[in-house]
């Protein structure tokens, strides 16, 4: 005759799966929790794909934030974050590299592409003119209720990581450091022609991409050849500085690139300009009426310079140069003691006369009682 289990021996069992399934629970849990972080991780690292190959097609020019989703073509599984598998898309896109050219990203391995979140348009939101789903405008939009209290992100340079906190939102802007003392600057970002506050002097033609203005002819009908800051919108300080990221593309009969000042507002051309011309030095110039020194400072075509200029209260002129990537000068590097120069006027951009073409990527506008110019 067979025994059955005496009522002891069934509460040991039942204790026993008790205590087997309260630690295997945990487990099971964290393991499927594991498998959605992977899943979020992997879907993150596509849509980081996608926009790259969507950058490489539009000239280096990162999506707007009103065309991103639309624009990548993803499969809808793509878009499925497990762990809100209710959200038809769960990851937001930052606004903070919405349409801004990828070059001018400072870090882009620092830089969130996406992230986990949510965000429904708001027409009426105060503090843009408009919104747009799945965008992140602040650091509210990305959620770390997740994954483990975490948010994965995805970051311009392709690579997919977790943080322990929603990453700071700036809003649509550019990424690279503005200098101390700026009171205006133009980074060539939008568009694919100078904006409104430029004069075009010379009859060049000038084109932006991918974040760079360019000279791209050499039959203009002018001598000298520049755009001129005639709107800018502020005041100009008196004295002012400028300062732009330079290339010569290709030289001409008579090479001239660089920046001026103090040009006047009959745009006839007669400011104080500061240039690469031969290979090896650099030059002065008062448009139209004469040549100044001539500092000495090797120069190659195709690689990008920083150039530097300022006329004091004593009408000298003061210009810089140094390579990209390279630690700006702590002196002038040329001086021009001329003594009686023009100290008031538009700011501008040299490239040549009809014979040379040229690149500027970034200008700005200095105060030099903040700058220490």
């Amino acid at each position: 005759m067979k025994r059955g289990f005496t009522l002891i021996e069934l509460l040991v069992v039942i204790a026993i799966i008790a205590i087997l399934a309260a630690i295997l629970f945990p487990v099971f849990a964290k393991a499927r929790e594991k498998a959605r972080q992977t899943s979020c991780l992997n879907n993150q690292r596509q849509i980081a794909t996608a926009t790259m190959l969507y950058v490489q097609d539009h000239d280096e020019m990162m999506p707007e934030a009103s065309a991103f989703w639309g624009s990548l073509n993803l499969d809808k599984g793509v878009l499925k974050c497990q762990s809100k598998s209710r959200l038809v898309n769960g990851y937001v896109y930052s606004n903070t590299v919405a349409g801004i050219a990828l070059g001018k990203i400072d870090k882009p391995e620092q830089e969130p592409l996406t992230g986990d979140g949510a965000h429904a348009a708001t027409p009426q939101d105060a503090t843009y003119k408009a919104t747009y789903d799945n965008v992140a405008y602040t650091a509210a939009d990305y959620d770390l209720s997740r994954h483990g209290s975490k948010v994965i992100i995805s970051y311009v340079d392709g690579h997919t990581d977790m943080a322990a906190a929603a990453p700071k939102v700036t809003g649509k802007q550019t990424i690279l450091p503005v200098p101390a003392g700026t009171v205006w600057y133009d980074k060539f970002d939008t568009g694919s022609a100078p904006s409104s506050a430029w004069t075009n002097l010379g009859g060049a033609t000038w084109t932006i991409s991918g974040g760079i203005l360019s000279k791209t002819n050499t039959n203009g009908t002018g001598d000298p050849t520049k755009l001129l800051l005639s709107s800018p919108g502020i005041t100009l300080p008196s004295p002012y500085v400028i300062l732009a990221k330079i290339r010569m593309d290709a030289p001409g009969g008579e090479t001239r690139t660089g920046v001026s000042v103090n040009n006047p507002s009959s745009t006839n051309g007669a400011g104080v300009s500061y240039m690469m011309r031969s290979s090896n030095s650099t030059s002065f110039l008062y448009d139209t009426q004469r040549w100044g020194g001539t500092p000495a400072f090797t120069w190659a075509t195709g690689s990008w310079y920083w150039m530097k200029l300022k006329v004091d209260a004593s009408k000298n002129a003061h210009g810089k140069i140094w390579a990209d990537g390279t630690s700006e000068p702590a002196a002038w590097t040329g001086d021009w003691n001329d003594g009686n120069l023009p100290t008031s006027g538009l700011p501008g951009l040299l490239c040549g006369n009809s014979t040379n073409t040229c690149s500027f990527d970034e200008v700005y506008i200095l105060d030099p009682a903040v700058s220490g110019d």
